[in-house]
């Protein structure tokens, strides 16, 4: 049932939201930590400011999957930008949700780091059991192409990223 009612959007201290692993296994998402299956690291971008990189992100999104239908878009007062697409996938759709954000104090003349969350719109479950039939990888596959694409590199071992500490 609680997959009936996904939430989206960030949450109330402003990053993306973790995985709920029971509502929607077939999730991967740089907040959860708690669930070493679903976490994905952050990423960091090339261009020196989150507008430029978020550009180039929606670009490298569109060209990967030219189905993508654009769902939010915040740019926030820290000069961070949020948002939200549905894409194709083989259970009808999927969503991607992407934060790109200046990194704080030490780390702040770094370049713009990335976090994100694509999950399964709907998860088809397998009867009598309440087993979700999985995506095979393809949301993981999906984010590893896209950051691939963009030539931005995975946020390493230093845990520069708040979610390193969640």
């Amino acid at each position: 049932e609680r997959g009936l009612r996904l939430e989206y959007g960030l949450t109330s201290d402003g990053r993306i939201r973790a995985c709920d692993a029971g509502a929607q296994p077939n999730c991967v998402s740089t907040s959860s930590l708690a669930n070493q299956a679903l976490y994905a690291q952050p990423w960091l971008a090339t261009q020196e400011d989150p507008a430029a990189a978020f550009a180039a992100l929606d670009a490298a999104l569109n060209a990967l999957l030219p189905a993508v239908e654009p769902l939010a878009r915040e740019a926030r007062p820290d000069g961070s930008i949020y948002a939200r697409w549905r894409v194709p996938s083989p259970f009808v759709f999927d969503v991607v949700e992407v934060l790109v954000a200046r990194q704080r104090a030490p780390y702040a003349a770094e370049p713009p780091m990335a976090t994100f969350r694509s999950q399964c719109g709907t998860s088809k479950y397998v009867w009598p059991v309440t087993q979700a039939i999985t995506d095979g990888g393809a949301n993981r596959k999906r984010m590893a192409a896209l950051c691939e694409a963009l030539g931005w590199r995975i946020n390493g071992g230093d845990c520069s990223s708040l979610e390193c500490y969640q």
